[in-house]
């Protein structure tokens, strides 16, 4: 008996080492990193209250973009113990929502090398229900796999006190030893169990499991976006002597418009883009209505530089914008506008500032070193000369369908001026030309 008493208390002690060494390695600072899917922003936020609930610190998504780009990552899993190491983080935590009619939510919890520490999952059949689900159990189960952050150095204790008990309830009585065998009292609690485990949370035995397959680069990074510039022309000249050319102004139209960048390094990268309008009706002062089709396009290399969490991005390309009336055939009075066919080098510098993991100002602006300039110098103005420019500036922000999915709302300006360097026997002549155009950019992009 007394032996037995004397196991029974070597395994409280052990236990109870173990449990404090457990605690003793739970994480003091943890970087939680962007959530994705439905609800993803109030899932986060209750991840955050039951961190700190620990009495853990929370990395800010600021910091975290300061230092992923301080050391030249898109995002922290390109690189987890150089951020911890930055950043002496003792976990990172992320967590993605799926599904439409039925949702579930994951969390997952790794360690300062990127491996799993253990996982977490919750459903429910709406939003509300699956974030009261999480709500309920999250502080708890998020408690027991931060605290068990130490690793197998912990487990072995408590795995070792186990047989000593066993042992000690055997040595006590035979009564004892009857008692054992009315194990099925645990067995008729397993289903309970392993059904509220299968409600709130499920163990990640392999963390490859869990993880996307396939090799990435680390600095891979593509921006596609697509939508709509609804923009307006309005073309006039100084000085308009002779000739008859006509000025033109059109409100605003739709041109569906797609942009790609893909960085394949670090710092380079390539870009391409296209509109196109096409069946456009211009109407002139008596009436007389053309059809009129735009298009532009550019194809170019672009390097970027990280100023904090300020991304930097100059651009250098060969572009093209064309825009031009067709008067209908055998028309007498057609329109004397000129047709323009610009080619040009484009020189670009453009800035993304993040204000918050789902917010980001964006803008930028070109100079257009023209190469030619189309009818409008092969069969008005022969002498012609001309420069422009362009920018942009709105907002970008985080969408909650899909992660890396967001919206952009630019305005955007382009303005060319021309000297007609006209004499007095030319047929034609003006003092000068402005070609401006205004407009407004609704775009749907992918970033990753």
């Amino acid at each position: 008996m007394k032996g037995a008493i004397s196991s029974l208390l070597a395994s409280a002690l052990v236990l109870s080492i173990g449990v404090r060494a457990a605690h003793a390695d739970k994480p003091k600072k943890v970087v939680i990193e962007q959530f994705s899917g439905t609800g993803a922003d109030k899932f986060k936020r209750l991840v955050q209250g039951a961190v700190a609930k620990q009495g853990i610190d929370v990395v800010t998504d600021k910091k975290r973009a300061a230092t992923e780009a301080d050391l030249g990552l898109l995002q922290v899993s390109d690189n987890y113990p150089a951020v911890a190491k930055e950043l002496g983080v003792g976990a990172f935590i992320d967590g993605t929502v799926t599904g439409s009619k039925h949702l579930t939510a994951r969390l997952k919890v790794k360690g300062p090398d990127g491996a799993s520490l253990g996982s977490a999952s919750w459903t429910g059949a709406n939003e509300k229900k699956l974030l009261n689900s999480i709500d309920d159990t999250l502080a708890k189960k998020l408690a027991g796999i931060l605290n068990g952050a130490g690793g197998a150095k912990d487990e072995a204790p408590v795995a070792q006190a186990a047989p000593a008990k066993e042992e000690a309830v055997a040595e006590e009585s035979p009564k004892a030893r009857g008692k054992k065998k009315a194990a099925p009292a645990d067995d008729e609690e397993k289903p309970a169990k392993a059904k509220d485990e299968d409600a709130t949370v499920s163990a990640s035995a392999s963390p490859d499991s869990e993880e996307p397959s396939g090799p990435r680069s680390p600095y891979a990074h593509l921006d596609l976006a697509v939508g709509a510039h609804i923009y307006g022309r309005n073309f006039s000249y100084n000085k308009s002597l002779a000739g008859g050319q006509q000025a033109y102004k059109l409100p605003a139209v739709p041109a569906p418009t797609v942009a790609i960048d893909y960085f394949f390094t670090k710092n380079i990268g390539l870009s391409a883009s296209f509109e196109y309008s096409v069946a456009l009706i211009s109407e002139d002062k008596a009436g007389f209505r053309y059809t009129t089709s735009s298009m532009g396009y550019s194809v170019g290399a672009k390097g970027r530089y990280f100023l904090g969490s300020t991304e930097l991005v100059g651009g250098l390309a060969y572009s093209g914008y064309g825009f031009k009336i067709t008067p209908e055939a055998g028309d007498k009075s057609a329109p004397q506008v000129a047709a323009v066919a610009y080619k040009q080098v484009r020189a670009s510098l453009a800035a993304r500032i993040p204000i918050s993991d789902k917010f980001a100002l964006i803008g930028g602006g070109a100079y257009l070193h023209l190469l030619s300039i189309g009818e409008l110098k092969d069969s008005y103005f022969p002498f012609l000369t001309g420069r422009g420019g362009e920018g942009f500036a709105g907002v970008a922000f985080g969408l909650p369908w899909m992660s890396g999915l967001e919206a952009r709302i630019t305005g955007d300006f382009r303005r060319y001026v021309f000297d007609m360097h006209s004499e007095m026997a030319d047929m034609r002549q003006a003092g000068g030309a402005v070609d401006q155009y205004v407009g407004a950019n609704l775009l749907f992009a992918y970033r990753n």
